[in-house]
């Protein structure tokens, strides 16, 4: 078996910056949603091999070097006619 560190639901939340309860729903309601998980008996962990895998997935990719800062658009103010 792998060597692979198994972390708690608490841990994972912390990581991702989620809930408890989030991670409660992306399992019991969203399937395919947020990291894999171990189901053993009544206890759930998650392989840091997972959530590390699941964050990768997450990323939007780069925008390229030479991409043009897009232009900030300002509200004209309404000036009483």
């Amino acid at each position: 078996m792998d060597a692979d560190r198994m972390l708690t639901e608490k841990q994972v939340a912390a990581l991702l910056g989620v809930s408890q309860h989030c991670l409660r729903a992306w399992r019991w309601r969203a399937k395919n949603r947020g990291p894999r998980y171990v189901k053993m008996e009544s206890s759930i962990r998650y392989r840091e091999s997972d959530v590390k895998a699941y964050l990768e997935r997450c990323l939007s990719p780069a925008p390229p070097e030479s991409a043009p800062v897009p232009a900030l658009w300002h509200r004209r103010s309404r000036k009483a006619a």
